[in-house]
């Protein structure tokens, strides 16, 4: 598959960060029906937490670099959670229609891919960004309002928030 940005690029929410995601969005990752995406999800982790910490249903990671989705896969093996599994695709290329929730910790990806995320997304969907939509499309679309969070730890910096926004 193609790769559409430079594949050294990572980095990810810690463990730390990704409990303080959950106690903020409590409401969407208790919810039993709920559906959890994880756009460019590396070797896994916040899938897995995302599985073992919350109520949701399901927890997908989709992933772009194949030796990363692979690691991510292989970690499944040893685990006994059958709501988690990763796909190697562009997510671009994927029906995400049943997700109630996306996350992206996309700060390395082309800022265009924001807005993607946003217009695949289903209605009602809770999106979760590393960086808001570009200024071009949100003078486009001033309807949508992406909120910013407290600080999320991560492992590339621990001084910025992640934005978020449910898709009307």
């Amino acid at each position: 598959m193609e790769q559409m940005f430079p594949g050294s690029v990572y980095g990810e929410i810690t463990k730390k960060g990704f409990s303080k995601l959950l106690d903020i969005f409590e409401d969407h990752f208790n919810n039993p029906k709920g559906i959890f995406y994880d756009l460019g999800s590396g070797y896994g982790d916040l899938c897995i937490q995302a599985a073992k910490s919350s109520k949701i249903d399901k927890s997908i990671g989709i992933e772009l670099h194949k030796q990363r989705c692979r690691v991510a896969s292989e970690k499944l093996k040893d685990l006994d959670l059958s709501n988690v599994s990763f796909i190697n695709s562009d997510f671009r290329k994927l029906d995400v229609s049943d997700a109630t929730i996306i996350l992206s910790s996309n700060e390395g990806m082309p800022i265009h891919l924001n807005s993607d995320i946003y217009d695949l997304a289903p209605k009602g969907c809770l999106i979760i960004l590393g960086r808001r939509p570009h200024l071009k499309w949100r003078k486009k679309n001033p309807h949508v309002i992406f909120t910013r969070t407290e600080p999320i730890e991560k492992t590339y910096t621990t001084t910025k928030g992640n934005w978020y926004t449910i898709k009307e």
